[in-house]
């Protein structure tokens, strides 16, 4: 028999997803958190658990397709200021997307809604010119 993991209800696993604990419940009927296959989880009786191993698993995917863009790290000595200064922006506006995501899957937006697609677009634009300023200055 395998030893239990930390376990964590709803309240407890939606701020280490960084996702508010309606989102969360929301995730477990549509099956998608933040545009993706939302974590598993385990329901006994009427409560509701995550693992903890399953919750950094899933963050994880998103930490790799940060790297992924080939963008310098901030943890890289050869970093200039400049360069620490446009990651941070980077960073900033993968959140802004990554909250505008999570809102539309939670249903407190639309994806009709002017004001999202406008700040989706602007945040999105941001980052491509952030990562195409970096690339170049390699």
């Amino acid at each position: 028999m395998q030893p239990l993991s930390e376990q964590y209800d709803t309240n407890d696993a939606a701020p280490i997803l960084r996702v508010e604990p309606d989102t969360l419940r929301n995730s477990r009927h549509t099956g998608r958190l933040a545009g993706v296959t939302a974590p598993r989880h385990r329901k006994i009786g009427n409560r509701v658990f995550y693992e903890r191993e399953t919750l950094d698993k899933w963050l994880e995917q998103f930490e790799e397709r940060t790297c992924a863009t080939g963008a310098i790290g901030s943890g890289d000595p050869q970093t200039s200021e400049p360069q620490r200064d446009e990651l941070a922006l980077v960073e900033g506006y993968r959140k802004k997307i990554f909250a505008l995501v999570t809102d539309l899957d939670s249903g407190r937006l639309r994806l009709g809604s002017v004001q999202l697609v406008d700040e989706a677009q602007t945040a999105a634009l941001k980052v491509l010119q952030l990562l195409n300023n970096m690339a170049g200055s390699k």
